[in-house]
């Protein structure tokens, strides 16, 4: 099942000139279940991604661990 979350920089300035689309795709990436990450589309500041989910249930992908690739969830 594809699904997509929606992410925006939190403002970490170490991680400033890695580009957006390399760190949600990273970050998607080092899911267990999480295969075939890519940037779909930008929103202003936000950019929306989409994934393959093969794992049980919803996908647990939370603020603490996105914060480590100077991300954040957008709701």
């Amino acid at each position: 099942m594809r699904l997509s979350i929606r992410l925006r920089r939190n403002g970490n300035p170490k991680l400033s000139p890695v580009p957006m689309s390399d760190l949600g795709v990273a970050a998607l990436d080092g899911l267990p279940g999480v295969t075939a990450p890519k940037i779909t589309d930008t929103i202003r500041e936000d950019a929306i991604f989409s994934f393959v989910w093969s794992g049980p249930g919803m996908p647990k992908v939370t603020d603490e661990y996105l914060q480590g690739f100077g991300l954040s969830r957008v709701e």
